[in-house]
C-alpha cells in the first residue's frame, strides 16, 4: 500500500486518506512564474469543481510546484482547492516519474498509483466545468487500462514553459 504526504491548502502536511488512494489522481506540474499555467488552472479549479460536485466522481487533484520560492508557492497555491506538493526534491522525483519537460502538464494516475495518460490537459481545458462532459471524461480515464509508471508509453506532451 502506498502512502503520499501532501500539503493541503487548509492545514499542514497530512497523510492522504485511503478514499484518496481509490480516486483518479491529476498530478499538475505547473507554477505562478508561467502564463501558460496561468491560463489552465482555473479551468483546472471548474473541472475539479464539478467533480466534487458529483457524488459518483471520485477524483483528487495533487499541484507539483516549479514555483520558485515558498512565497510564490503560497501565494499561487493559496487560489487552489487541492493538495500540493512543494518539495524541489518531491517535484525532481515526480517530473522523472512521469516524464515531465515542461509545464503546464497534466499526468492522471489511478487510485493505486498507475498511469492512466498524461494527455489530459486539453480534454480538460476543452470541458470547460461542463458537468455532463466532466463525468465523461472521468467515465473513460476509470476505463482504461492502467498500467505501472514503470511500463507506462508517456506522450512527452509537457507544456509550453521547458523546465
Amino acid at each position: 500500500m502506498h502512502f503520499f504526504f501532501f500539503f493541503s491548502s487548509s492545514s499542514s502536511p497530512s497523510q492522504c486518506s485511503p478514499a484518496c488512494r481509490s480516486t483518479i489522481i491529476f498530478h499538475t506540474f505547473a507554477a505562478a512564474w508561467c502564463p501558460p499555467c496561468q491560463q489552465f488552472t482555473p479551468l483546472l479549479k471548474d473541472f475539479y469543481k464539478a467533480c466534487k460536485d458529483d457524488p459518483d466522481i471520485h477524483l483528487e487533484v495533487i499541484y507539483v510546484s516549479s514555483d520558485r520560492d515558498l512565497k510564490e508557492f503560497e501565494d499561487y497555491y493559496s487560489k487552489m482547492p487541492w493538495l500540493a506538493l512543494e518539495s524541489q526534491h518531491y517535484k525532481s522525483i515526480a517530473s522523472k516519474k512521469c516524464h515531465i519537460s515542461g509545464i503546464p502538464a497534466l499526468v492522471v494516475l489511478d487510485g493505486e498509483g498507475k498511469f492512466v495518460t498524461d494527455r489530459a490537459r486539453g480534454a480538460v481545458s476543452a470541458a470547460k466545468g461542463n458537468p455532463s462532459k466532466v463525468k465523461a471524461l472521468v467515465t473513460e480515464w476509470n476505463e482504461i487500462n492502467a498500467v505501472p509508471l514503470e511500463e507506462a508509453a508517456f506522450s512527452n506532451t509537457g507544456g509550453c514553459q521547458i523546465l
